[in-house]
């Protein structure tokens, strides 16, 4: 039985069997999934290929591919729409099951978060990694809750990953 099938399973057993607010959360994501793409839930276990289209910005296009490439696990086909003659650029059609659709939706979501995330921990490594601050008096010191020390943990550690490179003035006279 392949994974798809497995998660696809186990969010309709949780649907369907869990407790409290994960019943709930998992019930109310599998409805989102499919009234966005129109799929009823007994489509869920159909093999029937549809098409569904995703509205993917351009910055986040290589990204969404690259889930897709995850969750169908092959060579695959995206295309986009063209509309008066012109192919737009934010919408992205994809023919699988609806299973897959749902999988591909969920894990989109959630690694796109997880990602803005870790581009927000990079940013601040580098800048402290290269001093990229201004020079300010000193702040009052407070102290830090638990997640806040954790994230700079991260940061100092990711920094330390980090080339060593240092910026020289080339100033003529």
């Amino acid at each position: 039985m392949s994974k798809i099938l497995e998660l696809e399973k186990k969010l309709k057993r949780l649907a369907e069997q869990g407790v409290g607010g994960e019943k709930l959360n998992a019930a109310q994501k599998l409805q989102e999934i499919c009234q966005k793409h129109k799929i009823n839930l007994e489509e869920l276990e159909d093999d029937k290929i549809i098409e569904a289209w995703f509205k993917v910005s351009s910055e986040q296009r290589k990204f969404f591919v690259q889930i897709v490439s995850s969750v169908l696990g092959k060579e695959f086909d995206t295309y986009g729409q063209w509309i008066n003659g012109r192919k737009t650029k934010n919408l992205i059609g994809i023919r699988a099951r609806p299973a897959d659709l749902a999988e591909i939706e969920m894990k989109y979501h959630f690694y796109w978060r997880i990602y803005n995330e870790e581009l927000r921990i990079f940013y601040r490594a580098f800048i402290h990694k290269h001093s990229l601050f201004a020079n300010s008096p000193a702040r009052e010191e407070r102290d830090l809750s638990p997640k806040e020390l954790e994230e700079l943990k991260r940061v100092f550690t990711m920094a330390d990953a980090m080339k060593d490179e240092g910026f020289r003035k080339q100033l003529s006279a």
